[in-house]
């Protein structure tokens, strides 16, 4: 969604995936940001009201970390956190944004649209989306030292459900992952940083098991 003929001088765009990078959805952070923020994050998967709502692939139903759901919101905010970094904004739909003010207290958000079903929303136009954003931004920033980077306590434990069981069955192939019934998997991280790199190992395995019976 970005143009890049119009970022401005200086700025660093990464872009795509598939590194062999730790750090998934917030590769190239370190301790070096005073803060960052999330924008366009949908609320986690099985999120009422939600729109589209997911988590990082349409084959993960549920998931938890340490017992507590979770989605990309909490994922990218535990990356940050592990730098010492604060998630001082957050722009999303009203449920996102619920689950964004959940997680780390004292964020702003930007509500640029409520869902009324996964595929239905009432919208807001661009003229005043932009500029909320923007708003929100500058509040988040101007709070970030007042915010707490995010972590989860360790050792990490991540569940997660899958739609089917033969999504399951090739995840479960991951070292370290147990198999809890046919549709869920459990891996403990003796630290966030190694539970989050055993997740973006479980999730492509999950799709590889969609596609095993075509």
């Amino acid at each position: 969604n970005l143009l890049l003929k119009d970022l401005e001088p200086g700025v660093r765009l990464i872009s795509g995936h598939g590194s062999q990078g730790t750090d998934g959805m917030m590769q190239g952070i370190d301790g070096s940001f005073d803060c960052a923020i999330l924008i366009g994050y949908h609320a986690m998967a099985g999120t009422l009201f939600g729109v589209m709502e997911h988590t990082v692939t349409g084959r993960v139903h549920r998931m938890w970390i340490n017992g507590m759901p979770a989605g990309e919101i909490a994922l990218s905010a535990g990356v940050a956190g592990r730098y010492g970094v604060p998630i001082v904004c957050v722009s999303s739909d009203a449920a996102g944004a619920t689950e964004a003010s959940g997680l780390i207290p004292g964020l702003s958000t930007a509500v640029v649209k409520t869902g009324y079903g996964r595929y239905q929303a009432e919208c807001l136009p661009l003229a005043q989306t932009g500029p909320m954003i923007s708003a929100a931004a500058e509040k988040g920033v101007k709070s970030a030292k007042s915010i707490k980077p995010w972590q989860p306590d360790a050792p990490c434990t991540l569940r997660i459900e899958f739609n089917r069981s033969e999504e399951a069955d090739y995840a479960a192939r991951v070292p370290g992952v147990s198999r809890v019934d046919a549709y869920t998997l459990e891996y403990m991280g003796q630290t966030f940083e190694e539970m989050h790199r055993a997740a973006w190992s479980i999730f492509p395995m999950g799709s590889v098991g969609y596609d095993s019976n075509d």
